[in-house]
């Protein structure tokens, strides 16, 4: 195998990163024991003490970031045909729906529809201009296969 195309399929592989890392913190805020954003290691203070106080724009936030991780990770930034960002929105409703399911088990932790519903918002507000950014031309799968410039 020749260095670009290890280069190539490393750089494939390590576009999901992003999209894994988001998806895992998000996992792991909606389900720790404690709610206090505050208490995670990353947040800086300031932060964590406003996202504690505003519990609707602390999900709604966290949700559109996410959302915006994953559609940058699946279509980049360009746009991305309907049923493709609602199949994926609504692949993210349900993992909204079940974090906060999820906190029916943990002990300092309760369910709210209200989280459910801000979550989704934070999913739909995100997923709104993937479908009007411009169409880009398609990029070749395959390094050095570009169509030479006429």
């Amino acid at each position: 195998m020749n260095w670009r195309r290890a280069i190539y399929r490393a750089g494939r592989i390590c576009r999901y990163v992003p999209a894994t890392v988001s998806v895992a913190v998000i996992c792991y805020a909606a389900l720790k024991p404690s709610p206090a954003i505050s208490e995670l290691p990353f947040m800086p203070p300031w932060l964590g003490r406003w996202l504690d106080h505003e519990d609707f724009l602390c999900n709604v936030s966290g949700y559109l970031v996410l959302t915006i991780v994953i559609h940058a990770t699946f279509s980049g930034w360009r746009r991305a045909a309907a049923g493709v960002v609602w199949r994926r929105a609504a692949w993210l409703g349900v993992l909204v729906a079940g974090l906060e399911c999820g906190q029916l088990f943990l002990p300092r932790r309760f369910f709210d529809l209200h989280d459910i519903a801000s979550g989704w918002l934070g999913v739909v507000v995100a997923s709104l201009p993937w479908l009007v950014l411009p169409v880009k031309a398609a990029t070749p799968k395959t390094p050095g296969l570009a169509k030479p410039a006429e």
